[in-house]
């Protein structure tokens, strides 16, 4: 891409136009970045080119399920349709959360992300919807959301299982397959 460099189309048809690019951010996981930077050229610029792709499309925290990179005014954070976070931009977050610890990459995700921990952290679970320029905020996720949610925010997360009221807690350092 013309002022960004070598990034992963989500597919051969339908993502490219002469000069704009259609991307979801969470289609390559960080870690496979770094897995494919060993096999050289054009791999081993996509990790920073991903690494873009993730910090500067969530200038408020909060990643865009799809968003276009057009190549004489970069990222467009303004586009036709409403950029909104949801299902698609769930494993944004997951991914960062599974990052090793020692991965400086981590933390520069994690301390962008933090605007949509804190959301969670002060209602219990994360939203729907959330916009990506601003903090509007719509219904609350389903119940599988806060796991993943959970592994990048690195918080306990109460969360109602049953309509008997109890309360299970989501804690980051559980298996997935053991929280609920």
């Amino acid at each position: 891409m013309p002022g960004l460099g070598s990034m992963l189309l989500p597919g051969k048809i339908g993502f490219a136009e002469a000069n704009s690019w259609r991307f979801n951010p969470s289609y390559l996981p960080p870690q496979l970045a770094q897995y494919f930077s060993r096999f050289g050229t054009p791999w081993s610029t996509l990790r920073e080119t991903n690494l873009r792709l993730l910090l500067e499309t969530a200038p408020k925290g909060f990643s865009p399920d799809w968003v276009r990179y057009e190549s004489k005014q970069g990222w467009q954070l303004k586009a036709e349709k409403t950029l909104i976070s949801s299902y698609d931009a769930i494993r944004v977050y997951l991914w960062a959360g599974m990052m090793h610890d020692g991965d400086p990459q981590k933390a520069r995700l994690l301390a962008r992300f933090k605007p949509m921990a804190t959301l969670t952290m002060k209602n219990g679970v994360p939203p729907e919807k959330s916009g990506c320029r601003q903090r509007e905020r719509a219904r609350t996720g389903p119940v599988g959301f806060p796991p993943p949610y959970c592994l990048s925010c690195k918080i306990a997360t109460p969360r109602p299982c049953s309509d008997s009221g109890s309360q299970t807690i989501f804690l980051a350092a559980m298996p997935i397959t053991t929280m609920c």
